[in-house]
């Protein structure tokens, strides 16, 4: 899985809280590719992970390091597949995870996060106010945060393995083009991270251009850009 590139994660072997996630399968769509004029269209397929999504990714990276410096409690505030991928590297690591929710968070994904043991507190507004008292809980519990929009150095590790399985799938090159779907962040500086490297290994020979695409109702980098 992602832990092949175990040597390029900062984690110690020993701590590492896998559920045998990645290598998520690139899959060729000719017929697509052709309706748009494309020469050859990839789709990486990240709903394969455990939890369904790639955020299984990032929280994987951010709980083992999590366990390798001792922390006990974990505490996230998302309202989606960040939670639900949290709570269940948590238990598999035998940490306790505090999940701070919007209130209008979808019963289905609060449901996930529960059968995984989670401790779910739902924070009235949106996910900001969750943000926030993630932050002061931690300040004040000495709780270890994992939140993945930036606030834990190590979702971005857990990203760029994305890159690594890309450009091995492709015979060790980069293509020309990746669109990545994100909300703050994390996900394309990651990939953008793996390929860096990577070039700097002599693994690969040129970077990507990449297209962040947002949904219009959460596009921060998307309006910045503009």
């Amino acid at each position: 899985g992602m832990w092949t590139h175990r040597e390029l994660l900062p984690v110690a072997s020993r701590h590492v809280v896998s559920l045998g996630k990645g290598r998520t399968p690139l899959l060729g769509c000719p017929r697509l590719g052709a309706q748009l004029g494309l020469v050859a269209l990839w789709v990486k397929d990240e709903t394969r992970q455990p939890t369904g999504s790639f955020k299984d990714r990032p929280l994987s990276v951010a709980v083992s390091r999590a366990r390798e410096l001792g922390a006990t409690t974990l505490v996230t505030a998302s309202s989606g597949n960040a939670a639900a991928a949290m709570s269940t590297y948590a238990a598999r690591a035998g940490l306790r995870a505090v999940v701070l929710v919007a209130a209008d968070t979808p019963p289905g994904k609060l449901l996930q996060m529960c059968a995984a043991g989670a401790r779910v507190v739902r924070v009235t507004g949106s996910v900001s106010n969750s943000m926030e008292m993630a932050t002061a809980a931690t300040k004040a519990f000495g709780w270890y945060n994992v939140t993945t929009t930036f606030e834990n150095p190590y979702s971005v590790e857990g990203d760029k393995t994305v890159a690594y399985e890309i450009a091995a799938e492709l015979g060790w090159r980069a293509p020309a083009w990746i669109v990545v779907p994100t909300g703050s962040g994390p996900l394309p500086a990651g990939i953008w991270k793996g390929f860096g490297e990577m070039r700097e290994f002599g693994l690969v020979a040129g970077l990507p251009k990449m297209v962040v695409a947002q949904a219009a109702g959460c596009a921060p980098i998307a309006e910045a850009f503009r």
